[in-house]
């Protein structure tokens, strides 16, 4: 009895309970479609009460408590969603609710497609996006590590800092072929038109999405926009307030690889206006790498010691002038005191170079003529008595100029003689002539004291100079010695350098470098360096450094009345001391500072905006140089844009119209260190207008075809009108119409040292105004860099373009753009009339019958949507690439070619070869600048170089002029298709194929070497067959023989330039050809496997990986793989404050070829991983692990072997 009372009151108590709860049902489904969605769950907040929905999308939750409580919807691919319900005794609630689609690609909106706002879904063009939760995800160096995984990208590391990015192959080091954005504004290196990557003042932290438009682009964006376009977005500060603080720490997988960066970004509003700052200070140590050029350039082999030319004493005994001293023990020790040694510096200021006791019994440099003056420099100053006077309470009677120079030993015996002041005393160039001949001479640098050829004698001639450098690559025999028994002059073959920089040699033609029978270098081991720091000796030490400093900031303020209207104006700057690889050699960039100014105004459907961006190449004391050559930049170039863009909306938004004008101007000042633009400061007249009497010829002894201060003047005009044509400034008033003299005697005439005047009576340049009528230096040098002879190339670029979105159905739409563009190089449509940089466009004239040069990009394509969120496109497009400035203008020094300077020179006005009355080219002898010679095909044949290793070079019997540079043009037909495929998968796949023509080559030998034919027509393996014609070969194995042996019968060079007196140099340049037909696909797949993992594929192919150059005939890479692909796995646990990403990613091998940097790419296969966890809501870290098993591998010829960093980031947020 008493168990039936129990129950029966358990229950009542239980129907009392249940009479205390509710029910909630309802249904879910798509907001877009109202499709119901399987399987979604519904999960009471703060309970384990919960469904999930049923295949018509409905759910019930039985027995939830009373009162206010919440629901927690998810459901995969779709945005979660909370609702608040308040249930009373016995109520059933109904909540239908509809969940919007998360945002992932399709719900994604861009704005480079089509210049305008729309989603990934509407985009008429195969677009990726990166987002700002997938940037916010990773801790990586740089910027370009976020685009790895994006189809059809190629990704370049060369540093940790330096990178470079291209689409879909024709990838190089300066890549300019895909246009590269930062919030609409083109963010390149002005003067070249190149991408500077690393440069560009954006942080990761302010990055709201990448977009990447692949395929050409031409038809809305121009030139450069060739294989497609990058917008890097930045979060507009309204959207986006509060501060963030991220301190990243790291390591490389080699010694002393470290990085550090700080990253900041701070925003906020202030009613209309909203601003923002952000900023990067960036220091590491970079993956070390010397390239064979580097190695080469710094070799004391090929370029001797420097600093015996400059340390003061006569290395080559005995050659010092009569009258000269000599060092004693006793005196080397006194001098040497506070000296360093072994550090080519004069440490204690007494004019010597790492004295020390080798050098007792060597002449030295006193300064002062010896007992018998020959061809002493006229007008020199002599040593005076009060000279002797103030030099006897030194020990050694040292006298100090006040420009520093130290006259040794004056003594009452020297008094009357000439001594050496720094200056050209006499006009002719030349300074100090006759003081100390014998010492400190140019053949010093080979005299190191030292059997380097291990024959047992000691800086010989065959050590010295030409003769030696001539060795270096021949095979010659050389001279057998009766009385010695030994060969002088004997060749060391072909070489190489090892990791190490040791100089290996294959002297017995066996393909192996440094084998037991092959020559070896010997090495001075005692007190000089292996290399020297300074290739070119101009004081900047150019040795490879690794150490990298970046420092960016970007300020920007928006005013934001109305949602009409909106200004934004913002500035950036960063600086940049890094490794850079261009097609001519590696370059660091010392000090280099990029700056812009941009302002942005919007209203309603109009646009506008201008930008500024500039260029300063570094202090001159640390000037952006050379790694292998030493040479120096100078750049301080410019470009401005002004675009304005208007957009409107027709039949009730199936008809959208976007139409626009772009203007860019660019201003490259590079004074001749990159481009010929130099004529201003060239110490040459070049309009015909110099002055009477000048100088006309010289000596370029250091071969940089330009006047330097010491080089030798040797012809002069007679003309006595200021009409002398390439006068060059010699400082010296040559026509006698200056007064800027005191005339201490009152006589009206310049006498020698008068304040003004020379040693020989000239008024001279020295800065002053010595009659005090406030002009300085007048009438000196007059027509000479003068203002109208500034040769700086402008240059106008000014597009026109529209484009049209018609739907017209619900699934059918027609997209059309076309874009006009005027480059002033190639076209007369438009006279921009600023060639004096006066830049306005009121100076403007429109040619209209002159449209030949004309660019048209037109692009036409057709969307089809079957249904919702799913696009399947066509599309034809035609894109141009300009030739850049360096194509056009580029005048600098890359590296030697045996005995000859070689220069990368513009294609503007073509390459032309003087001829002679028979259609014969000139050509000089190297060692004759005097010399102008013809070319005989009887005796001699011409024979172009080449860099590339699987090249040995090419015969010709003839050589052709080069035209001037055209466009590059592309044509594109392109299927893509994208859409979800499922609810939980997004694909997309384009194939395309690619028509290139008018291909603009990667540097090429230009200018011919002459040879004696006997180089080619020589029986080599004596089988009685001659290769007597190049465009004929009858013994392959004689002109593989050939190929090893023709530095041994270099006569000259073909001349593009006959003066006399100048060594022409073997000049490389760029020229048109070819055409080539190029297929591929790019693929990506998102699946979304459920709330916390996802998996991203994506895969790229090209049809080939080279193709055949018609000028070469051999063949030419696009520097991009056949295949490549990634695979990314997300994960993201939703109960806890972690998340991780694994990058796996595979490049196919394939050919490099990119200016001098030739190879091959071997295959890699590289994980990264990615992880990050939440403290709380303001703090958080995240650690990257980049190349996880540290796959040693190269990305780009001339860069370095990467390995694995790991990275560290802590984010605080305030």
């Amino acid at each position: 009895m008493k168990r039936i009372i129990f129950y029966v009151t358990l229950i009542a108590l239980s129907s009392q309970l249940f009479a205390q709860s509710g029910t909630i049902i309802g249904r879910i489904s798509d907001t877009d479609n109202n499709d119901p969605l399987i399987g979604a769950n519904v999960i009471v907040q703060g309970t384990s009460m919960g469904a999930a929905t049923d295949v018509d999308g409905h759910y019930t939750i039985q027995n939830v408590p009373v009162g206010a409580i919440t629901i927690t919807i998810t459901y995969i691919g779709y945005e979660d969603q909370k609702q608040d319900l308040t249930l009373t005794l016995g109520e059933t609630v109904t909540a239908n609710i509809a969940l919007a689609r998360e945002a992932i690609q399709m719900e994604t909106y861009v704005v480079t497609a089509s210049r305008r706002r729309e989603r990934v879904e509407d985009a008429p063009a195969a677009i990726s996006v990166i987002t700002q939760k997938e940037i916010r995800r990773e801790s990586n160096t740089n910027l370009g590590d976020y685009l790895k995984q994006v189809k059809g990208v190629d990704f370049t590391q060369s540093g940790v800092d330096s990178y470079n990015l291209s689409a879909r192959g024709f990838n190089s080091s300066f890549s300019s072929r895909l246009l590269t954005l930062t919030d609409g504004r083109m963010a390149n290196v002005p003067s070249l038109r190149l991408i500077a990557y690393n440069v560009i003042p954006v942080s990761f932290e302010d990055v709201q999405q990448f977009e990447v438009v692949l395929g050409p682009s031409s038809a809305l964006y121009g030139p450069n926009a060739h294989s497609g376009v990058l917008n890097i977005i930045t979060s507009p500060p309204r959207q986006s307030t509060g501060t963030t603080i991220n301190v990243q720490g790291g390591n490389l997988a080699q010694e002393k690889g470290y990085l550090k960066k700080l990253t900041m970004r701070h925003a906020g509003t202030f009613k209309d206006l909203a601003f923002k700052i952000s900023g990067v200070a960036f220091n590491a140590y970079d993956w070390e790498h010397i390239n064979t050029d580097e190695y080469e350039g710094h070799d004391p082999s090929f370029i001797g010691r420097a600093q015996l030319r400059h340390n003061g004493i006569d290395e080559n005994s005995n050659c010092s002038e009569i009258g000269n001293p000599f060092f004693t023990a006793e005196m080397l020790t006194g001098i040497s005191v506070s000296e360093i040694p072994n550090n080519g510096i004069d440490d204690n200021g007494n004019g010597f170079i790492d004295e020390n006791d080798s050098w007792v019994n060597l002449g030295y440099k006193d300064n002062i003529d010896g007992m018998f003056p020959f061809n002493t420099e006229a007008g020199s100053p002599t040593i005076t008595q009060e000279m002797v006077d103030a030099a006897a309470d030194d020990p050694y009677n040292r006298y100090e100029l006040d420009n520093g120079i130290i006259l040794w030993g004056v003594t009452e015996d020297k008094i009357g003689r000439y001594y050496a002041d720094g200056l050209d005393n006499d006009g002719n160039g030349l300074i100090d002539t006759g003081i100390d001949e014998g010492i400190d001479g140019g053949e010093e640098i080979w005299f190191d004291g030292f059997d380097n050829d291990g024959d047992g004698l000691v800086d010989e001639k065959d050590e010295l100079g030409s003769r030696w450098i001539g060795r270096f690559g021949s095979y010659k025999s050389g001279t057998y010695d009766d009385d010695t028994g030994e060969w002088s002059g004997f060749g060391f073959g072909d070489y190489e350098y090892d990791a190490a920089g040791n100089l290996l040699f294959d002297t017995n033609l066996d393909g192996e470098y440094g084998g037991e029978d092959d020559f070896k270098l010997a090495y001075p081991s005692n007190y000089f360096p292996r290399f020297e720091s300074d290739a070119n000796d101009d004081g900047v030490d150019d040795y490879p450094d690794f150490n990298v400093e970046n420092y960016r900031y970007d300020v920007r303020v928006d005013y934001e009345p109305n949602m009409d209207f909106t200004a934004s104006i913002s500035h950036g700057y960063a600086y940049a001391r890094n490794i850079n690889i261009t097609g001519i050699a590696r370059y660091l960039a010392d000090g280099w500072v990029y700056k812009y100014w941009h302002g942005r105004l919007s209203y309603k459907n109009f646009f506008l905006q201008s930008y500024l961006n500039t260029s300063f190449s570094g202090n001159p004391t640390h000037p952006t140089r050379n790694l292998a050559t030493g040479g120096r930049i100078y750049d301080r170039s410019g470009k401005w844009s002004t675009q304005f863009q208007h957009s409107l909306e027709l039949l009730d938004g199936n008809f959208r119209f976007v139409w626009g004008l772009d203007y860019f101007l660019t201003m490259p000042d590079t004074r001749g260190t990159i481009l010929s633009d130099n004529k201003l400061v060239d110490r040459r007249d070049n309009n015909g207008n110099g002055e009477a009497f000048s100088p006309i010829s010289y000596v370029d002894q250091n071969d940089n075809l330009l006047y330097d201060d010491g080089e030798q003047l040797n012809v002069w005009s007679h003309d006595s009108t200021d009409n002398v044509a390439n006068a060059i400034q010699d400082g010296i008033d040559n026509d006698g119409d200056s007064d800027d003299y005191e005339d201490t005697n009152g006589n009206g005439m310049p006498d020698p040292w008068e304040p003004g005047v020379n040693g020989v009576g000239d008024v001279y340049a020295d800065g002053i105004d010595n009659d005090g009528d406030g002009k300085v230096d007048e009438n000196i040098d007059e027509g000479i860099d003068e203002q109208a002879e500034d040769n700086r190339y402008v240059v106008n670029e000014f597009g026109l373009y529209y484009q049209l979105n018609w739907k017209l159905t619900d699934k059918w739409e027609l997209i059309q753009a076309t874009r006009f563009d005027s480059h002033d190089r190639l076209t007369d449509v438009i006279e921009y009339n600023n060639y004096n940089r006066d830049y306005s466009p009121l100076n403007w004239k429109i040619n209209l019958d002159k449209t030949d040069g004309m660019q048209m990009s037109p692009k036409i394509g057709l969307i089809w949507r079957p249904k919702e969120n799913q696009n399947v496109r066509l599309t034809y497009a035609q894109a141009f690439n300009t030739p850049t400035n360096q194509h056009l203008f580029l005048d600098i020094f890359v590296t030697r070619v045996v005995t000859f300077k070689v220069y990368a020179k513009g294609a503007y006005n073509g390459y032309n070869f003087p001829r002679d009355s028979s259609n014969h080219v000139y050509w000089k002898d190297p060692y004759d600048a005097q010399s102008l010679n013809v070319f005989n095909p009887d005796e001699e044949i011409f024979f172009f170089p080449s860099t590339d290793p699987k090249v040995k070079g090419h015969f010709k019997n003839e050589v052709h002029d080069q035209e001037g540079m055209y466009p590059e043009v592309m044509r594109t037909l392109e299927l893509g298709y994208k859409g979800r495929l499922t609810p939980r998968v997004y694909g997309t796949v384009d194939f395309f194929v690619n028509h290139y023509d008018s291909f603009i080559s990667s540097v090429s030998f230009i200018s011919p070497l002459i040879l004696e034919k006997r180089a080619l027509s020589t029986d080599w393996n004596g089988d009685g067959i001659i290769n007597d014609d190049p465009n004929d070969i009858l013994d392959q194995e004689d002109l593989e023989t050939s190929y090893d042996n023709w530095r041994d019968y270099i006569e000259g060079l073909a001349a593009m330039d006959t003066t006399r007196g100048q060594n022409p140099p073997v000049v490389v340049g760029y020229v048109n050809y070819g055409e080539v037909n190029m297929g591929g696909l790019d693929m990506s797949l998102a699946w979304f496997l459920n709330r916390e993992w996802t998996v991203g594929l994506n895969y790229s192919y090209l049809s080939l990986t080279e193709f055949n150059n018609p000028i070469t005939n051999t063949p030419d890479p696009i520097n991009a793989p056949r295949h490549k692909g990634g695979v990314k796995i997300q994960f993201n646990p939703r109960k806890y404050d972690f998340s991780g990403t694994l990058n796996i990613r595979y490049v196919d091998g394939f050919p490099w070829s990119s200016g001098i940097y030739y190879g091959t790419i071997d295959t890699y296969f590289l994980g990264d991983l990615h992880t990050n966890y939440k403290f709380n809501d303001h703090l958080a870290a995240m650690l990257s692990v980049n190349n996880i098993l540290n796959h040693r591998h190269v990305e780009i010829m001339g860069g370095p072997t990467l390995g694995r960093s790991i990275v560290l980031r802590l984010q605080a947020k305030l």
